[in-house]
């Protein structure tokens, strides 16, 4: 998300046009992604970086691997897959025991993971992770939990089983990326009933984009993602156009609770203003950043 304090003069009055998409629009995706991508770097003072584990057998068939971000000296396991015919056999500790050594190579002092209460969240402590917090049915009634770990020295290495190979790359091929994301998708609906969709709310003056909303609907939850007003539109309540009409909307489609993840310059206050109340607070969730997370009920919907 992508706010800011209010103008100091107001523009003039400006009929925008709302475009609401469901499943979202890939250019306005891609549109709030740049946007999100280029303001986080502004805050953080650096790039993201990927970093991929990967484990293949002897044909070269990928069958394990974990998808993880890099920002400076603080790493994020975003996805942790092994292949559910190899489930029990050491690949997700050998991936475990190998990400220390990964992340302290490239400088990192830190690891965190969010995994859901059907994925298994003992497995994280057995590897040194502490829980940060709990955000109570998240989708479908399931929890989300979230973990971090401070690297000090690195866990005995776990070996892979026979005729397993592993590759530490930091160019992880789309490819690779895909297989990750598809394994675990497909574990994902053995517990959750239905896929998730995506939805995009931009409002236009003309063919100008000037501000944007990017969220998940899943269930009856939703979960805004991204929100992005352009610099000169700041102060205008934009922001609060955006979710009035896309919770209206979302409200129609069944969901009855919103859900926003907040980084502290992404504004937060501005969502308790909105009505939005605090769910979960971790103060120091990125290279010293803090992240709140808010929720408000959609009510019914005729």
């Amino acid at each position: 998300m992508a706010l800011a304090a209010p103008l100091s003069a107001p523009l003039p009055p400006v009929l925008l046009r709302t475009d609401i998409r469901f499943p979202a629009d890939a250019e306005a995706a891609a549109w709030l992604q740049r946007e999100m991508g280029r303001l986080e770097q502004a805050a953080l003072g650096v790039q993201r970086r990927p970093l991929g584990l990967l484990v293949r057998d002897d044909s070269g068939r990928l069958v394990g691997g974990a998808l993880c971000v890099v920002w400076a000296t603080d790493l994020y396991l975003h996805l942790l897959w092994v292949d559910g015919t190899r489930r029990g056999g050491g690949i997700g500790a050998a991936l475990m025991t190998a990400l220390d050594r990964a992340a302290l190579e490239r400088g990192c002092r830190r690891i965190y993971v969010n995994t859901m209460g059907f994925q298994g969240p003992g497995f994280y402590p057995r590897f040194g992770y502490r829980a940060e917090g709990v955000l109570r049915d998240f989708v479908h009634g399931q929890d989300r939990h979230y973990f971090r770990k401070e690297i000090g020295q690195p866990l005995p290495a776990r070996g892979l089983p026979p005729g397993l190979a592993l590759e530490i790359t930091d160019q992880p091929s789309k490819a690779d990326e895909q297989i990750i994301d598809d394994g675990l998708t497909a574990h994902w609906l053995r517990h959750i009933p239905e896929q998730y969709q995506e939805l995009s709310t931009v409002l236009h003056d003309g063919d100008t984009a000037l501000a944007g909303l990017h969220g998940i609907v899943d269930g009856d939850a939703f979960t805004i993602t991204d929100l992005f007003v352009e610099p000169a539109w700041r102060g205008r309540r934009l922001a609060r156009r955006l979710l009035a009409e896309t919770h209206a909307h979302v409200a129609h489609l069944g969901c009855r609770r919103s859900t926003v993840m907040a980084m502290d310059y992404q504004a937060p206050d501005l969502f308790r203003h909105l009505g939005f109340t605090p769910a979960l607070r971790v103060d120091d969730y990125l290279l010293g950043r803090g992240r709140t997370w808010l929720r408000t009920e959609l009510g019914s919907v005729a």
